[in-house]
């Protein structure tokens, strides 16, 4: 008996140093690959540089990016084995159960909670199989808002119904994420043509930014109590982290300025496509 326990005492030891090595490596790699991504980025806003200087420094950045990825997907290994070797079918099925109830939380309560969902579904370097494999259904499946909400929104903005300021607009929106959804719809025609531009209209979930602070503020509260139940599992940094971009993220003139700075900064980048944006028709939501 002693010696069992020795054995995976070793083992665990030995697990837990693979597991921080291999962190380290990977904080290592992106601090590299962050650096020549600031070196590309300030040769392509220089606009000065010669193409030589700039297909080296994207050389670099790429490879430095995969070696990144490469140490990330390294770190989930090492994780993911140390899981393995310690979870039983039990504890599967109990982290099953509490992720889809998760998913059910945030797809009932949608906005913020979806958005934490989908920031959960995406860290296989920390969190178990099942909660990030049944919450990644929040990336491409998450509710949508009606017309008459979409339509609300529309005319709260901008002063007149969808009738009047599109020509045509498409009732179904075509994709919907935790903040907003994308509908198609044609412009009115201008002098001389024959018919009005094809465009994207991102709307933002009727009600979600006066519900987004109060949203925050409850997820804050939860986590804060599961982080002293569960001392081994803290996620009070979940809420820390969504709180002061959320507004940001809301604020939609905002998402403009950084699309005309996107175009700005890869302006002689002929793989970098920035749609252009009619301010006319566009608000915060």
């Amino acid at each position: 008996m002693k010696d069992t326990m020795m054995r995976n005492l070793i083992r665990r030891d030995e697990t837990r140093i693979k597991i921080d090595s291999a962190a380290r490596e990977l904080e290592e790699a992106d601090r590299i690959a962050k650096q020549a991504e600031q070196r590309l980025a300030s040769l392509l806003a220089d606009g000065k540089s010669s193409r030589e200087a700039v297909a080296a420094a994207e050389k670099e950045a790429q490879e430095t990016m995969q070696r990144a990825a490469d140490r990330a997907e390294n770190l989930v290994k090492e994780r993911k084995l140390a899981e393995m070797s310690e979870t039983t079918e039990d504890m599967r099925r109990a982290h099953q159960r509490s992720a889809e109830r998760l998913l059910s939380l945030a797809r009932a309560n949608k906005g913020a909670y979806i958005k934490i969902a989908q920031h959960l579904s995406q860290m296989d370097y920390l969190l178990p199989d099942e909660y990030t494999t049944t919450l990644r259904a929040c990336l491409d499946d998450a509710p949508r808002s009606s017309f008459e909400n979409v339509s609300k929104t529309i005319e709260e903005d901008l002063g007149k119904p969808v009738s009047v300021l599109f020509a045509s607009f498409d009732k179904e929106a075509i994709a919907s994420a935790s903040l907003a959804q994308v509908h198609v719809a044609h412009l009115h025609p201008s002098e001389g043509e024959r018919t009005g531009r094809k465009v994207a209209v991102k709307v933002q979930h009727y009600g979600l930014r006066e519900t987004a602070v109060g949203d925050v503020d409850a997820v804050r509260a939860v986590v804060q109590v599961v982080s002293k139940l569960f001392p081994a599992m803290p996620l009070w940094w979940l809420a820390d982290e969504i709180a002061p971009n959320l507004p940001i993220e809301l604020d939609f003139q905002q998402e403009a300025k950084n699309a005309e700075r996107c175009r700005s900064l890869f302006k002689h980048d002929p793989f970098v496509v920035v749609p252009e944006i009619f301010y006319p028709l566009s608000s915060s939501r």
